[in-house]
């Protein structure tokens, strides 16, 4: 064997082993390790012209831009980059809101890691409006106030029963030593055209439009529809309550019940959807007593409650009685004897709540005729779980009107657990639950002699409706239904009401008569829900009977 060609062929192939060892290690160097990480991020579309590109700052885990003031942060464009064969999400050139800090997540096979990222405005260097906040000018009320810095409009939403006219309850604008063409306080017309507020800054003026989003609210009085007519307008008051003998009526929904005292002492009650219209009578065996047997009356749902009258005598009893339904017998609710001879309690019957379980009974003293000469008593029965507690007595001062006690009604304010409304022949006022008066509402505002104030809310207004019996006078007898959705609550729409806007605010003044006829007679309303959920307002007064109308949208 020749060893010498044999030690060749042996090196040969060692070094041709060798040489593909050391290929394979260099390979093995030169090839990276797998990462995941966010290299680069832009911003492509920053600017008001949305074509500003901004580049952002990556440090570890945190990126930072800061566009320029005027940008649509909302809807911004990004561009980025990740290292080889890593994957982004949410992906490069996507359109998203940076409004507030953003999470992206880099992925490489197992690896993943997490970036924030968070965009900023820089500080403006032109005339600009940084945000505004508008309120109603009556109420104080913010509405929803959008700020478009792109577009430069401030739009402005509320609805039909809102005012159009507004002011400025927070404003900023920049750079330092621009000027603004309004000032918080001020207030603007979003009726008329052309409203702006406009930013001054190094010679260049920036105007921002205002742009109104008025929002379909409440009802169309167009669209009223009379359900029921038995009024002196028409002529057709039923003969059992046409004289003065007629005291007190409601409404349920269902039923029109009159206390009368016309042929005896009854309360009738009128089926609204019969095909015949006719009076039908409650049961009123063990309804007796009092200087008048019947007088007032209120509904809670199915039941009646209803009152007689005493006056002129000390230790006369008070009744107030309640049938379940139609159907039902009399029960006496609550007894309460008179302390003095200037005590007339009866003719204004009104229920808070339901007394059955929780609630109020009140009867205010009648001035005069019995009672004392300038009676503003109101008396009141709190009933916790049906049981009724001491007699509390409230004696409101105003300072327009006395003799408040006349047909005078109460009404709980909804949205409030303590204040209620008092209407009656001679004012109308809220009251607080300790008697003390919080608010008068001026007979500028609403005239003397509107009673029985209700409450309603439908398709995101609120109103209130009353009926006024002035049948002496020209104006005779009609019913308003008053806007107050003005406000954060009825409370503040009552309180929003004036002289100069009451007029605007009157939705609907309906005439059930034209006076004169008899003088200082009661007067009632109520309103109920139909099947559609469409509110059903209801006027009564003594001599000029009834009227039942629908509001629609």
């Amino acid at each position: 064997m020749n060893f010498k060609k044999a030690a060749r062929v042996i090196t040969s192939l060692l070094l041709v082993v060798g040489m593909g060892l050391s290929y394979t290690s260099c390979s093995d160097d030169d090839d990276p390790k797998p990462e995941a990480k966010l290299l680069t991020f832009t911003i492509t579309n920053a600017g008001q012209t949305k074509d500003v590109v901004v580049e952002g700052v990556v440090n570890g885990t945190a990126v930072t831009v800061a566009v320029p003031y005027v940008s649509d942060v909302a809807a911004l464009t990004f561009e980025a980059t990740v290292s080889n064969n890593a994957v982004l999400t949410p992906a490069s050139g996507t359109t998203l809101d940076f409004s507030e800090p953003r999470n992206f997540v880099v992925a490489n096979g197992e690896l993943e890691e997490t970036y924030m990222v968070t965009v900023a405005k820089a500080d403006p260097d032109a005339a600009v409006l940084k945000s505004i906040q508008v309120a109603s000018a009556n109420t104080k009320e913010e509405y929803q106030t959008e700020l478009d810095l792109i577009a430069q409009t401030i739009t402005v939403t509320y609805n039909t029963l809102q005012a159009d006219t507004i002011v400025v309850t927070e404003m900023d604008f920049g750079p330092n030593g621009a000027i603004a063409s309004t000032e918080v306080g001020k207030g603007f017309n979003l009726a008329l055209e052309d409203q702006k507020v406009s930013i001054t800054y190094a010679g260049e003026t920036k105007d921002y439009a205002f742009v109104t989003n008025v929002t379909e609210a409440g009802f169309n009085p167009a669209n009223t529809e009379n359900l029921l007519d038995k009024s002196s307008a028409s002529g057709l008051v039923p003969s059992e309550i046409s004289t003065n003998n007629s005291r007190g009526a409601d409404f349920n929904g269902e039923y029109v019940f009159v206390a009368s005292r016309e042929g005896g002492n009854n309360i009738l009650y009128y089926d609204v959807d019969a095909t015949v219209f006719e009076a039908k009578m409650l049961d009123m065996e063990g309804v007796e007593g009092g200087s008048w047997v019947i007088s007032d009356l209120k509904c809670v749902g199915d039941a009646i409650y209803a009152s007689n009258m005493v006056m002129a005598a000390a230790e006369k009893t008070f009744k107030v009685y309640r049938w379940a339904n139609v159907d039902a017998k009399a029960e006496v609710v609550l007894e309460w004897n008179t302390t003095n001879a200037e005590q007339r309690l009866g003719d204004a019957l009104s229920i808070v709540g339901d007394p059955a379980t929780d609630g109020y009974i009140f009867a205010s003293n009648f001035p005069g005729y019995g009672g004392k000469a300038n009676a503003s008593e109101i008396y009141g029965w709190k009933a916790t779980g049906g049981v009724f507690g001491d007699v509390m007595t409230w004696n409101p001062t105003l300072e327009t009107a006395n003799k408040l006690g006349q047909y005078g009604r109460v009404t709980e304010i909804p949205g409030t657990a303590d204040k209620f409304m008092v209407a009656g022949a001679e004012a109308m006022f809220i009251i607080n639950n300790d008697g003390t008066v919080d608010h008068e509402i001026s007979g500028d505002v609403i005239q003397g002699r509107a009673m029985d104030v209700e409450f309603f809310e439908y398709n995101g207004g609120r109103y209130m409706s009353y009926t006024v019996n002035r049948e002496w006078q020209a104006e005779g007898v009609f019913y308003e239904v008053v806007n107050i959705t003005e406000g954060a609550d009825a409370l503040a729409g009552i309180k929003a009401l004036t002289a100069e806007n009451i007029e605007e605010k009157t939705i609907v003044a309906k005439k059930m008569v034209s006076g004169p006829q008899d003088a200082w007679v009661n007067a009632n309303n109520a309103v109920a829900f139909n099947s559609e959920n469409e509110p059903q307002v209801f006027a009564f007064s003594v001599i000029s009977g009834f009227i039942i109308d629908t509001l629609k949208r």
